[in-house]
């Protein structure tokens, strides 16, 4: 039998007289996980949160709202009507004249669905941290709330989940040694976290004393999974994700005229990223040329085939010399109306749509990333609205989205840990999943250590279709 969910809610600072919560913190950062996870506990009777201002009596909101004091009390466990102040948040529930509408169009939900053992799974982020700015806490909580909208969906397809979250504090790790504590965190399936990658050494360690997975979703440094076969890393170092890049792009374009596009403002990443391409290619036997920012149309000719489809890569992501580049090559193209162009780029390519997107079309483009959401498709922008709905707020404007990646993660290893269990690591590749952003494909670096995610999304800007195509590596 389907059995309800709980979401635990525990907060592990440490205090001590230069590292004090206030009072008001806490209450706020309770009172915004408790409206994070009763929203998605409630479903579709909860229709926004509501922030309490100055002078507002639950009377008044509840007015507001067009609902009842007694309406807003039933989805609001833990308010009370007298103890209630300025910044909480509220659950506020649809009227009961939409509820009934609701009912009549989804049902009753009857909770009979057969499913596997419960999976517990701890998820350990800083959310209340003095010392990292405003911006980066946002971001946490917003993964925290993918994460949770994953669970909810989930539980409707009957798997039994609880989730215990744990404040991280700062980057040292006395916070952390205060979670590992905790009796309940040895009884955990997954734990994910940390944001920090000096934190990852005792949680690791933890997790291998008492055989729990750990998911380390944001940092792409972690010796541990070296020698930790429990640990497994979103976010791989580039150099391995390189290798795959290199490895599909001559699949695709191994026939191609190869052309490189110079610039002087490529950064460390894009200069290892192109040598490596370069070397690659070398191995392969596969010629390439160049060009730069100086060459005019006739070196451009000597370096390209109108008889090939002519693949140009810049050395660069930045946007000025993406300006550059499609400036020259409209230019070459008017001249040259024979020559197949296809440009070959960044992640970074994506979050250039608004100046950029239909020369991403005209010129057949195609960019790698590790993390990719097509803003056009229609579930795209149902999540998005399904955020707004549970949490009264937009996603951040960040790339990637971090309300989507909590997601992905969260259902990813939630579904195969549910599904599978112990034979997790045997079957994780073989789940299959229509991610928002990120691709899972987990290969172990050795015998005795972890798991790292190698999947990486080519899109294809076509020119015939005029929209991105996602394949996934």
């Amino acid at each position: 039998m389907y059995t309800e969910r709980v979401i635990f809610i525990i907060f592990a600072p440490v205090f001590s007289n230069t590292n004090m919560l206030q009072p008001k913190s806490l209450a706020l950062f309770l009172g915004l996980m408790m409206a994070s996870a009763t929203c998605l506990a409630q479903g579709t009777n909860i229709r926004t949160t509501h922030v309490v201002q100055q002078g507002e009596t639950l009377y008044h909101i509840a007015k507001t709202y067009n609902v009842s004091v007694d309406d807003i009390l039933s989805v609001n466990p833990t308010l009370s009507p007298d103890k209630y102040f300025v910044g909480m948040y509220i659950n506020i529930p649809n009227s009961p004249a939409l509820q009934a509408i609701q009912n009549d169009i989804i049902g009753v939900e009857e909770h009979t669905t057969a499913v596997p053992n419960r999976v517990q799974a701890a998820v350990i982020l800083p959310f209340m941290s003095e010392t990292i700015n405003a911006a980066e806490r946002s971001k946490m909580v917003e993964y925290y709330r993918g994460f949770l909208m994953s669970v909810d969906s989930l539980k409707h397809q009957g798997v039994s989940i609880d989730i215990y979250t744990y404040d991280s504090g700062d980057k040292s790790n006395a916070s952390i040694d205060n979670i590992l504590k905790d009796p309940m965190l040895a009884s955990m399936n997954l734990i994910v976290g940390p944001m920090y990658s000096s934190q990852i050494a005792p949680l690791a360690k933890y997790a291998e004393e008492h055989k729990i997975r750990l998911i380390v979703p944001f940092t792409s440094k972690c010796m541990e999974v070296y020698n930790n076969p429990y640990v497994f890393m979103v976010n791989p170092p580039q150099l391995y994700l390189n290798n795959v890049i290199y490895e599909h792009f001559v699949e695709n374009f191994g026939d191609s005229q190869i052309v490189f596009y110079e610039t002087n403002e490529q950064s460390k990443k894009e200069v290892e990223f192109v040598a490596g391409l370069k070397n690659y290619l070398d191995q392969k036997h596969i010629k390439y040329f160049n060009i730069n920012k100086n060459s005019d149309n006739s070196a451009i000719v000597s370096q390209t085939n109108i008889c090939k489809k002519n693949v140009i890569i810049p050395n660069s992501s930045s946007i000025n010399a993406l300006n550059l580049l499609t400036a020259k090559l409209k230019d070459f193209c008017q001249e040259n109306p024979s020559y197949k162009i296809t440009l070959f780029g960044y992640p970074e390519w994506q979050t250039y749509h608004g100046t950029h997107l239909d020369n991403l079309y005209n010129f057949d483009t195609f960019i790698w990333s590790k993390f990719y959401n097509n803003v056009f498709e229609t579930r795209t922008k149902e999540f998005m609205h399904n955020y707004y709905h549970w949490f009264n707020s937009e996603l951040i404007p960040s790339y990637p989205k971090f309300g989507m990646l909590g997601f992905d993660t969260g259902y990813y290893f939630l579904t195969n840990l549910s599904k599978y269990g112990n034979e997790f690591e045997q079957n994780c590749n073989t789940l299959e999943f229509n991610p928002y952003q990120s691709g899972f494909k987990y290969i172990r670096m050795n015998s005795h250590g972890g798991y790292i995610n190698t999947g990486v999304w080519f899109v294809h800007y076509s020119k015939d279709e005029r929209r991105p195509i996602k394949i996934e590596y």
